[in-house]
């Protein structure tokens, strides 16, 4: 399997993450349940492709081997971390400014997946 078609599947499975956690969103009033489903639909994939969650790990820790492997870059990926964490230890309520995050932090993930799928054709 060459280099490219290692990149395309971690970017189809982190896609597929993607769309999972916009489902979350768009599903039920509960937004704290949909930011935790976002949350866990990006752990899934990161799993999928290598960087698995392990016992000991904080979403922190978790975030950074996921950033060290190259598969999540800029700040979407923290600030979705950042809501998951609040929406998992917190007891004060969410609503839909934090839906509202959580949607803009996968839109850019999708964005940039979408821009590194693009530059990857073109190099092949």
């Amino acid at each position: 399997m060459g280099t490219y078609s290692v990149i395309d599947d971690e970017q189809r499975r982190l896609a597929e993450a993607v769309d999972s956690g916009r489902r979350a969103l768009l599903g039920g009033d509960d937004a704290r349940a949909a930011v935790i489903a976002c949350y866990a639909a990006m752990e899934q994939s990161l799993a999928a492709s290598g960087v698995a969650r392990k016992a000991s790990d904080s979403p922190r820790d978790l975030l950074e081997r996921g950033a060290d492997s190259g598969l999540l870059t800029g700040t979407s990926a923290a600030t979705l971390t950042d809501l998951f964490r609040e929406a998992r230890y917190s007891t004060h309520p969410m609503g839909d400014a934090h839906r509202d995050r959580a949607a803009a932090a996968l839109a850019e993930i999708a964005g940039r997946l979408d821009t590194d799928r693009t530059a990857a054709e073109a190099a092949s």
